[in-house]
């Protein structure tokens, strides 16, 4: 059976196309595959600060009459543009409590890889981070992942738990997996506004009239270590890595007491959620950005793919009727 030139034309042109399409699959797909550039999200959270001492006097509260105070948390991630494929995004926090009193507040600058979400040293990063920050890795799988925190500079093991479902705000079901993490690390700074170092007579209210209290003069001023405590729950879309859902995050700050052989004394938690209509919005964001994905991913390959066979039928069909 011979075609004709046409034919022959056709079906080379067929071909290449088809060809082209796991090509674009697994080698010009996953170049695409990077953070976006126009990051501008709000997510809120709500949760209680509870306080175990003065924060006057900084002298201890029995248990009972610890002060509690209800906030309200509104965090903002913004892109702030992208240098090659480093992107640099800007992350707000603010937690106001009663009389709208603000009672957490912080501004964090990360320079990340667009492709990998790993952090990286300069660029517009406000300190040197390593691992993963706000984002997991596109393709998160069942295992345990490092999380640098910013409050203490160290790396958190954070581990896969389970699966579950998230929805969106039209209801529409999309597959998370939660991990969980825990982690006690000396702060870089001290918490909540509470000072560097307190007086003798500020340790003596904290540490009680015990010996080695006694031993230091009223005047003279301690440096303080405060500590901070973790335990955090997350649900995280894998294919996209983003945390569509803060289930549960728990931070315990203590002053690190041991070198007067005491145990951490335990100053404040901060314990918060992510809203159910926050968590629905995170939730669509994810899925645009999931369609988006599978055009690149997967209907531009099959529509060359289907191209393809469709012009190399055409070229069988021009080539046999000319010949005939």
């Amino acid at each position: 059976m011979k075609l004709s030139k046409v034919g022959i034309v056709l079906l080379a042109i067929g071909l290449v196309i088809a060809i082209l399409a796991p090509v674009w699959k697994w080698g010009i797909a996953p170049s695409f595959v990077k953070l976006p550039t126009d990051l501008d999200e709000v997510k809120t959270y709500e949760g209680v600060l509870t306080l175990y001492v003065d924060p006057t006097s900084m002298a201890l509260l029995p248990p009972d009459i610890a002060i509690k105070l209800p906030l309200v948390i509104s965090r903002t991630i913004t892109s702030l543009g992208t240098e090659g494929n480093i992107t640099n995004i800007e992350e707000t926090v603010q937690g106001v409590g009663p009389g709208g009193k603000t009672y957490m507040e912080y501004e964090r600058i990360y320079s990340m890889d667009r492709s990998s979400k790993e952090s990286v040293e300069g660029y517009e990063s406000d300190m040197d981070r390593t691992m993963y920050t706000i984002f997991l890795p596109f393709g998160v799988e069942k295992g345990t992942y490092e999380i640098f925190d910013s409050d203490t500079g160290e790396l958190t093991d954070t581990e896969f738990v389970k699966e579950g479902t998230e929805k969106s705000t039209d209801g529409e079901e999309v597959g998370i997996y939660i991990f969980e993490g825990q982690a006690k690390e000396k702060l870089l700074v001290p918490p909540l506004g509470l000072p560097a170092e307190i007086s003798g007579t500020e340790v003596k209210a904290i540490m009680g009239d015990g010996p080695e209290a006694l031993a230091i003069p009223d005047d003279m001023m301690i440096p303080i270590d405060y500590l901070k405590g973790l335990d955090v729950t997350v649900a995280v879309e894998p294919k996209s890595g983003v945390i569509v859902n803060v289930l549960d995050y728990v931070i315990d700050y203590y002053v690190d007491a041991s070198a007067a052989g005491m145990e951490s004394l335990k100053l404040a938690t901060i314990q918060y959620a992510q809203t159910p209509e926050s968590a629905m919005e995170s939730v669509d964001s994810v899925l645009d950005s999931l369609s988006k994905l599978s055009l690149v991913e997967n209907t531009i390959p099959l529509i060359l793919l289907l191209a393809g066979i469709a012009i190399m039928l055409l070229g069988l069909a021009v080539g046999l009727r000319s010949k005939s």
